[in-house]
């Protein structure tokens, strides 16, 4: 059934790219059923990625405050700062300070990047019996250091198997939207990690409501990996065009188009008529 002349949707760069790991059958993890979680906005934490953005955020150089828990100094993150944390009942993780080394030097050596910066673009595409689609395409980059788009990844697994970067929509949408000449996935590997460990009362009044805390294991530790770099070709806005026509297929074939928030030509978020 035709669309109505010319849609706008906002998508997202992940979207996308979690539409891409599926189309490309790349793991056991990259379902259907997960991408419709996705496009519904549903993601359900793990503790691995809970840890994850908890570190992540030093990068940012977020608050914490110090405390030395069994002997151990220890960095106490607020998680409400963490999207979808693993156990969202306990507010706050300790991350061993020791165990952060890494991330202080890759925060001082990129001290002239501009962090977390918001980035969009409108696309078009045409499938038969729908006609022009239109798609803003929006995502926020980590770090943007002169003509260089970087992207911090901590990772509990091997990190040898390079093509989930190099074949990532993440790139070549961030270069192609801001002609930006390099982007850097900056991998960090998370080692000895013994498991989500039970959390821990810090209050230190005891008449008080619990404070409490997940402490890592003291000798968890954050490896700084080689860098990837990723250059434009001359066939990155073929590769976009491609995924685009084939994730408006996919949505046509689903009927899921009214999944997807309606925008302008400028890709401003359309509100419905207040009933």
């Amino acid at each position: 059934m035709p669309l109505p002349n010319k849609p706008n949707f906002r998508v997202s760069i992940t979207l996308l790219e979690k539409f891409r790991r599926y189309h490309a059958n790349q793991s056991s993890y990259d379902t259907e059923k997960a991408l419709m979680d996705a496009l519904q906005g549903v993601f359900l934490g793990t503790d691995k990625t809970t840890i994850g953005t908890a570190y992540h955020s030093q990068i940012e150089k977020s608050k914490y405050f110090p405390m030395v828990h069994q002997g151990t100094e220890y960095a106490i993150i607020s998680q409400k700062g963490i999207t979808n944390g693993f156990d969202r009942e306990v507010p706050y993780i300790g991350l061993p300070i020791a165990s952060m080394m890494p991330i202080f030097e890759y925060s001082d050596a990129h001290y002239r990047m501009f962090k977390e910066i918001p980035i969009s673009k409108m696309y078009s595409t045409r499938i038969p019996g729908t006609g022009e689609i239109g798609f803003c395409v929006s995502g926020r980059c980590d770090g943007i250091e002169g003509i260089t788009i970087r992207d911090a990844k901590f990772k509990f697994r091997d990190t040898t198997d390079i093509s989930e970067y190099t074949e990532s929509m993440q790139w070549k949408l961030s270069l192609d939207i801001t002609e930006a000449k390099m982007f850097c996935f900056d991998l960090f590997t998370v080692e000895n990690y013994e498991g989500w460990p039970l959390p821990v009362n810090i209050a230190q009044d005891p008449t008080k409501s619990l404070r409490e805390c997940v402490f890592l294991n003291p000798d968890i530790r954050i490896v700084a990996q080689p860098e990837i770099r990723c250059t434009p070709h001359d066939q990155l806005r073929s590769d976009i065009d491609e995924l685009l026509f084939y994730f408006a297929d996919w949505l046509h074939f689903r009927g899921l188009f009214n999944w997807l928030k309606p925008c302008d030509d400028h890709g401003r978020t359309i509100q419905p008529v207040p009933a």
